[in-house]
Formats: structure tokens, C-alpha cells, sequence
């Protein structure tokens, strides 16, 4: 690949003759231009130990031609053979030399003096200008450049930020010069990759240095923009413009504004204020501090973008690694485990679990084959963490449970001790603690073995918790003390805490509420001291609680108050359970869960039955009561159901305020539940809320993750609901083509599954994106496979609504014999409903239609229908377009001495329903000015002009 693509100035790169061995013209440099060249005589190379091989490619861009060549280079008293890519500008007479010349030394000059990891390392040039000879010499990259390379393989993001990472350096050490050098024409094609993955800038043409009085005055610019803009105003704000341009084509694998034929364009629209977006791209949506700086580097003023230096130290904290080049004999890339490893614990802090599951198993696979205890140890560990944190403890114990073998086997007596630990663990988040018991006794004694004081304090603990969740209250009381006396001795204050809690919640468990009251009261006062305001809260809530039991609602209520009001000023929604216990005290009586359950369970189905009346007002306190009683159970699932149903009925009630936090902890709950397909559900709810608002950059993420937990759930009616809800946010942005991608799925699964309704609305709204882009031959066969399939649809203002979709496509294809019977239908609909003002529209649009094949007299009779209509509702602006109608009848009917006045009424018609009446008429009025040649007429002949000419048609109607 290196060959096609490696010069960074042959855009337009094919075979052409060679051009290196010059030609003769005996031109002599001027004295000026000698000297410099001599001053770079330590860079002069011998043309003699360059051979450029038969058939040798060369590659010809818009200013030179470069070629790989073979070059002898000495290393000491020994020659080695190395490729590399000789630049030639391209040369016609003696004047053109001469700059070709000049530049080339300027290049070189610039070159001298750059050493840097991330500058084209610069092997030198031959010259001779009696042959009319400037090469410059770089070492031939087999990588090619930037752009070729970020295309060959699709880079992990720490590879990609890696390749930015190169070029901010790069950069940053030409803007660290003095006087700094500004590149002038930084770009994805002036960047060369090595074989270590490192890119490299090259193409100095352009370079310039900048004084810094000239620095100060383009601090001033009002901007900066691409090279496209100004060649004479760049300077070092424009390569920090381009910086951030190349950031997003190595993110993306495209350009910003692809889709404009030129840079001209391109700089009309960023001038216009249009920049790329960067939420809607995948690799760049998980990296926000670089949209962050890739938005700095776009500021319109130059003074407002960062420095190189600052952006390079902005990097450097981004996750990052040298691509990874080397491939096996297959051409398979092969990660190394380390890097393996690192992408998972990367994508799992970002929440991007199933990713990270992928390469946590490459991992895995690899250690396996690879033998070494150690690595197998950690890939296993890395693993079996990622199950835990999705709640996957059953897939996690086989994992620990090997580590463990291995350290057992290996004699790591201290490394059992985390392998012990986390199996315990694991165990007990699947409430089974006998198993867990055994190892956490084990944990305690290897710890007690080693001295560990804290570690065995924490085992106790451990152990405690497991007795009682076991209800062996007896086995946890001494654990708990001993603990607590252990943290006691350490000054901890934090396990101390803890241990008081777990004797509190042992005493609480057995109704000994006068026990646990001081308990819970020391771990306030302690919780009080070192700020922890969450916790604080939970203490308050248990404490109160505490006193209820024992009926002190004196003492429970202020501690309930104080608890909600913790949790309101830290916006914590479980903070709200508190509340719910508190206002339930005035019914203390209500003391059984079966009673309390049934009465949820009749509030349900009441909430629901007004919910499919549309009723959400009455339905939403029968909700909130539901929910206080599930959450008083503690059933999870049950407090998750009317969370959705809460925030739904809010949704539909425009309250969208109120239902994003119902959703999101709907969305918490079924996450820490595994509950995919409720997370689902919520996810959408979500995404409807936004939608709603016009927040469809925030509605597109949450359909497509619903989208993926509904393909993983093999739920194929969910699955393509998802897609048309996706297709619709598209459309809504005018994103067409993404749209149109979306519905050929839904509509095979809703074929599929034999939803005949459902597919009938994926045609409707495929329709409608058809009509959008003016496609109407496409949405018509769309249009009307609908309508076929909703013929016995019960519900005709769907189909009267089809039927004017249908009709208004062909009227735009100027086919208005086909109308008629669309229209026609869809008027008996729209009349037998009682509808008048659709009523009005469609009979508009069928008089068109008539008119149009000169059928004069239905067109009149209905235009008059519409006027009568317009006029009973008030609407001026109907009135207008039903006048224009009539106008325009009166002009196809050939009445020539009044044609310049129906012109006028035609033009207007055509805008007249977007117009207010007042601003049709003044458009009216400017219009018959400017054609009839009338410069003074005022407004009001105009307007009695208009009903003159009503008066007339009506005459001709009635006669």
C-alpha cells in the first residue's frame, strides 16, 4: 500500500514519466540563492548513490512528483541500502526553475533545522542547476500518509487519539520555535505514518515563520478560517483550525462537510456558522474532552482557540496508544494482551460494557494460549469484575473460582486472599450465603495468620453481614463487636460506622428498637462528622423508623422531615421513599401487607382504566398511591412498573419536566434488575420526551441503545418499533437518507410477524420522507400499498388522512384525474365526521383539481362550498385562497381584458396559505401595481377590486 499512497503531495496520484534526471539548460543560481545553498551543504547528497529501479513508480500532485528510489547511506565504515521518496518539482524552462528552486531550498531550510519524532526526518538534496536538478530527500514510508492509514484498518480510539496525539506534537514544536513557524497547509495528506504506527509531518511549501509583531496582529483578526478562505492570512490560529479538522478525520474516517464539492463551500458554510456535529458519532461521543477541544479549535477568533502546547497537554490525558501495525500471516491484527486488557477497562469506565466484554475475552483467549499463570490470572479477574458489574454473579464464580485454583496451585497465600474474597462476594450477591460463609471464614483466618488487623476487621464484618442476612442473629453479634472494637482501636471512624449499623440492623431485625436507637444514634453523630450528607440521610431515615415501631411519632417525624429534606437538596430520588413512610404514619393502623397489597393491586387497574380513557389526570394519584405502597414492600420490580407509568402519564400530559427523573430511575432500577426489556421501555420513554421537545441529538442515542437491547432480546416487534422511531427522529432533522435506511427492517419484520397496521405506518412515513425530497413516484406505490392495506381499518379519519397524502403526491406529478376519487372519498369521510375545516381544505384541493381539466363549473361550485365554509369559521386567510380560486377560474375561462388582474390573484393564491389576509392583500396590491402600470392605487380599491370581482363570478355562477 505504502507506493499508492504515500506522497503527500500527489492528490491526484497515477504513473507518469520521469522527470528526476532534469534537463540541461545551463542556468546559473543568483549569488543570493548560491548561498544558501551552500549554507546547507552538510544536506547535500550525492546523486550518484541514489538508483531509482526499473519501472519505478512515480506519483504527480499539483507541485511536485515523487518517486521511490534506493539510496546508499553510510553508517560508519559500512553502506546500507534504504528506500526513500525523492520530491522533484515539477520544471519547465529556466524561470520556472529558478522558483522551483528557491522553494525546494526554502523547504529545506526548514527542514534543517526540525528535529523532531513527529517532523519528516529529512535525508537531505541533490542539486545541480545546469541539469536543471532539485530533489528532496525523505526516507520512504511503506504506512503512506494519515489519511490512507486511519482507512486500512478500523483503529481502536486510543490508536486513533494516538495519531492526533502526533500530530499536536508535531505542531507543537514548529509553534514552540523562535520565531514560531506556522505550517500554512496542515492536513491528513501531509502526515506520513511510519512502520511504528507514528505519523510524521511533511510538505513545508507552505511553512512560514511569524514575528512576533505579526502574531499580535492576528490575535486581532476578527478570524482565522481554512486555507480555502486566504492564503495571506494564515498563521498559527489557522493551523490550530486545521488541527481540529484532522482530529475529526481521524475520529471519523471523513472529512467535515463531505458532501461539498468545494472548499469554497466548505468556508461559506463555517462562515455561515455551521460546524460539524460531534454527538451523533460514535467514536466521538465517548471522547468529550476532545469535542470539547476540537470545538475550541473551531472558534471563529484566533485569540479564542487554545495553543498547540495547550492542546497537546489536553491530549496527553486522553487514553491513547501507538497503533498497532503488525499483522499475522492470515493479515489478522493481533492486539497484544496488555492492550487487550486496556481497551476493556477503558470501555468499561465508559459504561460500554458489551465492548468491553469482546475484549476482555480476546484477552482471556490469548492468556490461555499463552500459559503464563500471571496473565491468565489477571485476564480472568478482568472478566469476572465486568460480569459483577452486570450483575452476572453466576458467570463470575467460574471465573474467580479458577483464579483461585491457580493462586492455590502456585502457593500465593496472599493473592487466595482477594480470590477468596471476591468468590465470597460474588456468592453473596446472589443471597447464597452458606456458600459465602465458609469463604470469608477462610479470608479471616489467612488474615489473622498474617497479622493483617484492618483486613481481619473487614473479614468480621463480612462474615456478620452473611450470619444475618441468614437470620442467625446470635453468630452475627459477636462478629459485629469484635469488629467494631477492632475499628475502635484503629480510630477508624468510617468501619466503625459500619459495624455499628450491622448490630443496629441485627437489633432492628428482632424488634428490639430500643437496642438499635443509640446504635443508629452514634452512627449520625458520626455520619455528622465527616460530611457525609447521603449518609447522614439513610441513618436519619432508619432511625426514624426506629421510633415509629415503637409508636414515637414525636420523635419519628422531625427525623423523617430532616431525611427528605437531605435528599431533595441532593435531587436524590430514593431520598423520596422517607416521605412515603412519613405521610403513611396517619395510617398506622393499615398494618398487614396483604390488605395494603390488595389495594395497591385495585389502584392499578383503576390507574390503568383511566390511562386508556386518556384520562392521566385522574389516573396519575391512583399511580403515586401505587407507588408509595410498593416501595413500602420493597418490591423493586412493582415500584419500577409505576415509575413508568407515572412519567408516561406525565409525558402525554406535555409534563416533561416531571417524567424525565420518573424515567431515569425507572432506568436505574431495571438496569441494577437485568431487566433488559424494561430498560428498554424506559430507554424510550426517554427518547419519546426528547423527541417531544425537538431534543432529537439526546433522543437518537437512547433509540439506538434501545434498539440493541431489543435485537439482543430477539424481540423483532420491539426491534422494529425502535428503527421507525429512529427513522422518525431522522426525518424530523431532515436527515433523509438516514431515514429511508431504516424502514426497508422494520417493514420485512412487521411483514414478518403480520402486522398489517404496523406495516401500513412504516409505508405512510416512508411515504412521507419520499415526499420530502420531492420523490413523489417514489412515495405514491408507498401511499397506496398503505391504503390497500387498511381498507377495513375502523378508523377512517386514518384513512381519510391517507387518501389526501395519496392524492396530494399525485397532484404534485400534475396528475389531477387521479385525484378526484382520492379526494372525493376522503370528503364523505371528513363530512360524515363532522370535520369542517379539513372539510374545507380537501374541497379546495378538489376544485383545484377540477379547474385544472377545465372543469369550470364543479371547480366554481366547490370554491364557493370552501368560501361559504371559511366564512362561517372566520378564517380570513381561507377566505383568500377561496377568492384566489375563483380568480382563477375567471381567467381560464378566457375573459382577456381582466388577465392581468387573474395573473395577480393566481401568483398570490400559490402563497396565499402561509399568509396572513393583511399581508396577502399588500402583496395583491404591490403586484397589480407593478403589472397593470397603477403606481398610486391605495389598498382599499384593491380590496374593493377583489370583492367587485367575487360579486362578478358569483353573478356568472348564479346566471
Amino acid at each position: 500500500m505504502g507506493d499508492e499512497s504515500h506522497n503527500a503531495d500527489a492528490d491526484v496520484p497515477g504513473p507518469v514519466e520521469s522527470e528526476l534526471t532534469g534537463s540541461s539548460g545551463g542556468f546559473e543560481p543568483s549569488p543570493k540563492l548560491r548561498v544558501r545553498i551552500e549554507k546547507l551543504a552538510y544536506w547535500r547528497i550525492n546523486p550518484l548513490s541514489i538508483t531509482f529501479p526499473e519501472n519505478t513508480r512515480e506519483f504527480r500532485g499539483g507541485h511536485a512528483i515523487v518517486s521511490k528510489a534506493l539510496m546508499y547511506s553510510q553508517e560508519g565504515y559500512k553502506f546500507r541500502k534504504i528506500d526513500v521518496a525523492v520530491k522533484n518539482p515539477m520544471i519547465g524552462d529556466n524561470k520556472k526553475f529558478e522558483q522551483a528552486l528557491g522553494l525546494a531550498i526554502r523547504e529545506a531550510e526548514f527542514l534543517a533545522e526540525l528535529f523532531h519524532p513527529n517532523i519528516v526526518h529529512f535525508e537531505g538534496f541533490v542539486e545541480d542547476a545546469s541539469k536543471s536538478i532539485i530533489w528532496l530527500v525523505f526516507p520512504w514510508e511503506d504506512n503512506g500518509n494519515l489519511q490512507d492509514f486511519i482507512a486500512l484498518v478500523d483503529w481502536e480510539i486510543p490508536e486513533r487519539i494516538s495519531l492526533i496525539d502526533d500530530v499536536a506534537r508535531g505542531l507543537a514544536h514548529l509553534h514552540s520555535r523562535a520565531p514560531p513557524i506556522c505550517h500554512g497547509d496542515l492536513k491528513s495528506l501531509n502526515f506520513l505514518v511510519d512502520r511504528n504506527g507514528v505519523a510524521a509531518l511533511t510538505d513545508f511549501g507552505s511553512a512560514r515563520r511569524i514575528p512576533q509583531r505579526d502574531i499580535n496582529k492576528q490575535i486581532e483578526q476578527v478570524e482565522s478560517q481554512p486555507r480555502a478562505l486566504n492564503e495571506d492570512s494564515l498563521c498559527l490560529g489557522s493551523d490550530i483550525w486545521a488541527l481540529g479538522w484532522i482530529a475529526y478525520e481521524v475520529m471519523t474516517n471523513s472529512l467535515p462537510f463531505q458532501d461539498a464539492s468545494t472548499d469554497i463551500v466548505v468556508v461559506e458554510r463555517v462562515l455561515g456558522g455551521e460546524l460539524p456535529s460531534l454527538t451523533e458519532i460514535a467514536h466521538l461521543s465517548l471522547i468529550h474532552e476532545l469535542c470539547s477541544l476540537m470545538n475550541m479549535c473551531w472558534k471563529n477568533t484566533p485569540a479564542e482557540r487554545p495553543t498547540a502546547d495547550w492542546c497537546r497537554e489536553s491530549i496527553k490525558q486522553m487514553p491513547m496508544f501507538v497503533p498497532e501495525v503488525d499483522q499475522d500471516k492470515s493479515g489478522y491484527r493481533l492486539l497484544p494482551i496488555g492492550r487487550l486488557d486496556e481497551l476493556g477497562h477503558m470501555y468499561q469506565s465508559w459504561g460500554e460494557y458489551p465492548r468491553a466484554f469482546d475484549f476482555f475475552v480476546q484477552a482471556l483467549q490469548q492468556s490461555r494460549i499463552c500459559g503464563e499463570p500471571k496473565r491468565l490470572v489477571s485476564s480472568l479477574r478482568n472478566l469476572a469484575q465486568l460480569h459483577r458489574l452486570r450483575n452476572e454473579y453466576k458467570k463470575a464464580i467460574p471465573l474467580y473460582s479458577e483464579v483461585l485454583k491457580i493462586r492455590t496451585d502456585l502457593g500465593d497465600a496472599k493473592g487466595r486472599i482477594g480470590s477468596l474474597w471476591a468468590l465470597a462476594n460474588a456468592h453473596r450477591d446472589l443471597d447464597e450465603y452458606d456458600k459465602a460463609i465458609p469463604l470469608y471464614s477462610e479470608v479471616l483466618e489467612i488474615r489473622t495468620n498474617f497479622g493483617d488487623t484492618k483486613g481481619r476487621a473487614d473479614a468480621l464484618w463480612a462474615l456478620a453481614n452473611a450470619h444475618r442476612h441468614r437470620n442467625d442473629y446470635d453468630d452475627a453479634i459477636p462478629l459485629y463487636a469484635e469488629a467494631l472494637e477492632i475499628h475502635t482501636d484503629l480510630s477508624d471512624g468510617e468501619g466503625r460506622a459500619k459495624a455499628l449499623l450491622g448490630l443496629a440492623y441485627v437489633h432492628e431485625n428482632r424488634d428490639e428498637y430500643d437496642k438499635a436507637i443509640p446504635l443508629y444514634s452514634e452512627v449520625l453523630e458520626i455520619r455528622t462528622d465527616f460530611g457525609d450528607t447521603k449518609g447522614r440521610a439513610d441513618v436519619l431515615w432508619a432511625l426514624a423508623n426506629a421510633h415509629r415501631h415503637l409508636d414515637d411519632y414525636d420523635e419519628a417525624i422531625p427525623l423523617y422531615s430532616e431525611a427528605l429534606e437531605i435528599h431533595s437538596d441532593l435531587n436524590d430520588r430514593e431520598g423520596r421513599e422517607p416521605r412515603l413512610c412519613w405521610v403513611s404514619l396517619s395510617r398506622i393502623v393499615i398494618d398487614t401487607s396483604t390488605t395494603r397489597k390488595g389495594r395497591a393491586d385495585a389502584l392499578w387497574a383503576l390507574a390503568n382504566a383511566h390511562r386508556d380513557l386518556d384520562e392521566y389526570g385522574k389516573a396519575m394519584p391512583l399511580y403515586s398511591e401505587v407507588l408509595e405502597i410498593r416501595t413500602d414492600f420493597g418490591d423493586t420490580k412493582g415500584r419500577a412498573d409505576v415509575l413508568w407509568a407515572l412519567a408516561n402519564a406525565h409525558r402525554h400530559l406535555d409534563d416533561y419536566n416531571e417524567a424525565i427523573p420518573l424515567y431515569s430511575e425507572t432506568l436505574e432500577i431495571r438496569t441494577n434488575l437485568s431487566d433488559k426489556k424494561g430498560r428498554a421501555k424506559a430507554l424510550l420513554g426517554l427518547a419519546y420526551v426528547h423527541e417531544d421537545q425537538h431534543e432529537y441529538d439526546k433522543a437518537i442515542p437512547l433509540y439506538s441503545e434501545a434498539l440493541e437491547i431489543r435485537t439482543e432480546l430477539d424481540d423483532r416487534k420491539g426491534r422494529a418499533d425502535a428503527l421507525l422511531s429512529l427513522a422518525y427522529v431522522h426525518e424530523n432533522r431532515e436527515e433523509y437518507e438516514k431515514a429511508i435506511l431504516l424502514y426497508p427492517e422494520a417493514l420485512e419484520i412487521r411483514t414478518d410477524l403480520d402486522d398489517r397496521e404496523g406495516r401500513a405506518d412504516a409505508l405512510l412515513n416512508l411515504a412521507l420522507v419520499h415526499e420530502n425530497r420531492d420523490e413523489y413516484t417514489k412515495a405514491i406505490p408507498l401511499y397506496s400499498e398503505a391504503l390497500e392495506i387498511l381498507t377495513d381499518v375502523t378508523n377512517t379519519e386514518v384513512r381519510a388522512d391517507l387518501l389526501r397524502a395519496l392524492a396530494n403526491a399525485h397532484q404534485h406529478r400534475a396528475e389531477h384525474d387521479k385525484t378526484i376519487p382520492l379526494y372525493s372519498e376522503a370528503l364523505e369521510i371528513l363530512t360524515d365526521l363532522g370535520d369542517r375545516e379539513d372539510r374545507a381544505d380537501v374541497l379546495w384541493a378538489l376544485a383545484n383539481a377540477h379547474r385544472h381539466l377545465d372543469e369550470y363549473d364543479k371547480a366554481i361550485q366547490l370554491y364557493s362550498e370552501v368560501l361559504e365554509i371559511r366564512t362561517d369559521l372566520g378564517d380570513g386567510e381561507g377566505q383568500v385562497a377561496a377568492v384566489l380560486g375563483l380568480a382563477n377560474v375567471y381567467r381560464d375561462q378566457k375573459l382577456g381584458e381582466e388577465d392581468a388582474m387573474a395573473n395577480t390573484l393566481e401568483d398570490a393564491a400559490d402563497v396565499s396559505q402561509s399568509l396572513q389576509p393583511q399581508e396577502v392583500a399588500g402583496d395583491l396590491e404591490e403586484t397589480f401595481r407593478i403589472r397593470s402600470g397603477l403606481k398610486l392605487i391605495s389598498r382599499g380599491i384593491i380590496i374593493l377590486s377583489i370583492i367587485y370581482l367575487i360579486y362578478l363570478i358569483l353573478s356568472i355562477q348564479e346566471g
